[in-house]
């Protein structure tokens, strides 16, 4: 069998921001002052794990292996969603909003 195109794109781009964030994990290494680096390589890295996690629901085949993937997919998306707000802090500065 072979892989569908968007599941292979998926894959690949999971990797993208998985190189992504071992960049900026190390260059945060390097820089400990600025925890911005740290706040984007987790940013790229809960977005690399929903991408795997999005095609992971894509591959399934019942809806007994629909349900576990869709949570992993929800989870991951939620904690994209954390750090990126958290990265948006970090970088911004903003202490609040309005």
């Amino acid at each position: 069998m072979t892989t569908p195109p968007l599941i292979a794109a998926q894959y690949l781009v999971a990797g993208a921001f998985f190189g992504v964030s071992v960049l900026h994990a190390f260059v945060w290494l390097g820089q400990r002052r600025s925890i911005t680096y740290l706040l984007f390589a987790a940013t790229a890295l809960t977005a690399g794990g929903n991408a795997i996690a999005e095609s992971c629901v894509y591959q399934a085949r019942t809806i007994e292996a629909v349900a576990p993937a869709l949570k992993w997919y929800v989870t991951m998306s939620g904690f994209w969603a954390i750090s990126l707000i958290w990265f948006i802090y970090g970088y911004t500065g903003l202490s609040r909003l309005g």
